[in-house]
């Protein structure tokens, strides 16, 4: 897996139903290839250390680009 971001950014958090607030989340940004099969992803995570419940998953393939 290949790495090409990973830091700790200052977020601002707005809810309709919460107060606002500020973290600081980290943003990781990675490419994924299997050597297995020619399937290859684009993995985005998004995590708060001090909020463990906090967690954003999203990995995008080449299937879902559509041109």
């Amino acid at each position: 897996m290949a790495e090409y971001f990973n830091k700790v950014l200052a977020v601002h958090f707005r809810s309709s139903n919460r107060e606002n607030r500020q973290s600081a989340v980290r943003i990781n940004v990675s490419f994924r290839s299997s050597s297995s099969s020619a399937n290859k992803e684009l993995v985005v995570r998004i995590t708060d250390e001090e909020d463990l419940f906090f967690l954003y998953n999203l990995a995008l393939g080449e299937a879902d680009f559509h041109t």
